[in-house]
């Protein structure tokens, strides 16, 4: 599959993590407390210095109240494709982040 190849050494967990934290309009303080990490750490992620180990991602998904996947989806990056898949991905990028943060705002609809 495409998620097995990733080469995650460029995926960008932060604007990922950001865009939908401030959209629930959670200070990055608060939602550190909340996903059981430092504000130090959360900043460090959504500054993409590191990336967040699977327990860590887990935490914030669930706070996020979005699958684990849609986090690595949306921070996919085209160099974390393999040269020889990059066209397709190109092909599956647009429809696929309009499905992912199309939905996620959907389900933010919804609650309110």
């Amino acid at each position: 599959s495409m998620l097995r190849d990733i080469n995650a050494s460029y995926m960008k967990y932060g604007e990922a993590i950001k865009k939908r934290r401030m959209a629930r309009g959670v200070s990055l303080r608060k939602f550190a407390v909340e996903c059981g990490i430092t504000p130090t750490t959360l900043s460090a992620l959504e500054n993409d210095k590191y990336l967040p180990s699977r327990e860590t991602l887990t935490r914030i998904a669930e706070q996020l109240g979005v699958a684990p996947v849609i986090l690595i989806l949306d921070a996919i990056t085209l160099e974390d494709i393999p040269e020889e898949k990059r066209k397709d991905y190109m092909t599956l990028e647009k429809p696929l982040k309009e499905f992912i943060n199309g939905r996620n705002s959907q389900t933010d609809d919804e609650k309110m």
